[in-house]
């Protein structure tokens, strides 16, 4: 019998070591912070300091241990089948400026890789979106057709090296592959050359215009430490610190899954990913010497779903069926951020905040949308301009792109404070079995507990501290995960992922009402 691993862990997380960097323990002088330090933060300190600024690089956790440390890592312009939407509702010049981006992008990184010789197992492949569906064959000749007349190179194709017949696909040619974590670890010993610019355990509170000295903003870290600098990058998934810029109604979660498994059937190269429900996407992998094989998908949005581990088994299966499974190496989740419209928000945070700089909602295409976002904000740093500033302006509303995901958004928010006020039935914590997480309640409050494998109960408040939405168990992490915006809640109440900056309060029952 072929079994999943019992714990989830990244191949890219186990597979690479990162050195320890400091926590800020001092009040300090930079000409930018950058907070985040995942593929869009480090590139974007990289690009600076070689431009001569001074640069803060920081993270809540570990460098490199976010959704970078869990992607996928497929380095393309092929977003799914995005540029006959682009085109449709922004126009051609906007959907070529899209393409344009995300190819300089990529373009940097593959550059810089080969003029470094990093060895990060960057390597050529084809990029596909493919359907079984008669209903989506329409959308792959529009796709392609789109792709052309913004002068891409893509193909459409009816027979692939896959196990399995499909009625139509979009190639791209000539895209990568590559290992980000490899690739990091060397950008981040080539930034922090001085043993002063990469910090860790670092949680920033707030960001204030400064009106002391000559620079322009104050960052305040929680330990009591100041940053004084002229910029600041929030490169830290869902800004924390949004203002007026109505990120919490702009973006949602969504989750997808992965299983690492040494296959019977050769996998025959390329990566692939299907363009009907449910999500699969396939690339090849080298894990310890031996080839294995990426299987992703089985997407939902964050915080909607309890019983996670059918996500993992799906996955299995479809790998068993269509390949074989000789062995199941690895298996973890990640999360991204969806956007109204599609399209990332790059540049100013909002239009009251010159030097506040936001990179987010990359989709799941990070890898390129990061490179672009890293180029777009140190252009404007240093330069001052960006051709491409108008396309991934935040502030901007297209509500031609947006009004479905808009009334989904906020609907989803308005349903789950709804939601917190309904009372469910008195659940006994004594039927929460053994590594078992459930929502109960005691004298009408809500409360989440956890039942660890040595019978100890976790009780903590479900109440997310973002914007209070009702937290919901995920039993294959056994974290809480919030459903509005994302953030993500460790067993005895620890924040893992944000936008949430504080932790949910634990809770201490009297001994009769423990069991």
């Amino acid at each position: 019998m072929i079994n999943l691993p019992d714990k989830s862990i990244s191949y890219w997380m186990d597979s690479t070591h990162f050195k320890e960097y400091p926590k800020v323990e001092k009040d300090m002088d930079v000409d930018v912070v950058i907070i985040g330090a995942g593929i869009t933060g480090i590139t974007c300190a990289y690009m600076l300091k070689k431009n001569g600024l001074k640069v803060a690089l920081l993270d809540v956790d570990k460098v490199a241990a976010g959704t970078t440390g869990h992607t996928t890592a497929k380095l393309t312009i092929q977003h799914d089948l995005i540029y006959d939407k682009l085109i449709s509702n922004f126009g051609k010049e906007k959907a070529e400026l899209y393409a344009e981006s995300n190819k300089k992008g990529q373009e940097f990184l593959v550059s810089l890789v080969k003029e470094k010789k990093i060895d990060c197992d960057l390597e050529l492949q084809n990029s596909y979106v493919y359907t079984q569906s008669d209903d989506y064959v329409s959308d792959i000749e529009k796709e392609v057709s789109a792709a052309r007349d913004l002068n891409i190179h893509a193909k459409y194709e009816t027979k692939l090296k896959l196990p399995f017949d499909v009625k139509a696909a979009v190639c791209f040619p000539d895209q990568y592959q590559f290992h980000p974590r490899k690739y990091l670890k060397f950008l981040c010993d080539e930034i922090d050359t001085d043993g002063e610019t990469i910090f860790e355990n670092t949680k920033v509170i707030d960001i204030l215009e400064s009106l002391e000295g000559n620079r322009k903003l104050k960052v305040f870290i929680d330990g009591g430490q100041k940053i004084r600098c002229d910029y600041a990058v929030m490169a830290c998934h869902f800004p924390f610190h949004g203002g007026t810029g109505l990120y919490p109604i702009k973006l949602y979660a969504e989750k997808d899954y992965v299983v690492a498994a040494k296959t019977i059937k050769e996998f025959e190269g390329g990566m692939y990913k299907n363009a009907e429900d449910p999500p699969r996407s396939l690339r090849s992998v080298n894990i310890n010497g031996e080839k294995a094989v990426l299987f992703t998908g089985d997407s939902h949005k964050v915080g909607t779903e309890h019983e996670t581990l059918i996500h993992y088994d799906n996955l299995l299966t479809f790998a068993k069926e269509n390949y074989g499974v000789k062995e199941v190496l690895y298996r973890w989740s990640t999360q991204d951020l969806i956007p109204l419209d599609s399209v990332p928000y790059v540049g100013h945070l909002t239009g009251h905040h010159e030097n506040v700089y936001v990179a987010t909602g990359f989709n799941t295409w990070g890898m390129t949308s990061s490179q672009m976002s890293a180029i777009l904000i140190r252009d404007k740093i240093v330069d001052k301009y960006s051709p491409w500033e108008e396309l991934y302006n935040p502030s901007r509303l297209n509500l031609k792109a947006s009004v479905k995901n808009l009334f989904k958004n906020t609907g989803g928010v308005i349903n789950n404070l709804i939601l917190r006020k309904i009372t469910p039935p008195f659940d006994f914590l004594s039927e929460i079995s053994r590594d078992e997480g459930r929502v109960v309640t005691i004298k009408g409050d809500k409360i989440g507990a956890y039942r660890d494998k040595d019978g100890l109960l976790h009780i903590v408040e479900t109440a997310c501290t973002h914007l209070r939405c009702e937290l919901q168990w995920n039993e294959a992490e056994k974290t809480w995960d919030c459903p509005c915006h994302g953030s993500r809640f460790s067993i005895d109440g620890e924040v893992i992922e944000g936008p949430a900056l504080e932790r949910i309060r634990t809770i201490t029952l009297p001994d009769e009402k423990k069991t």
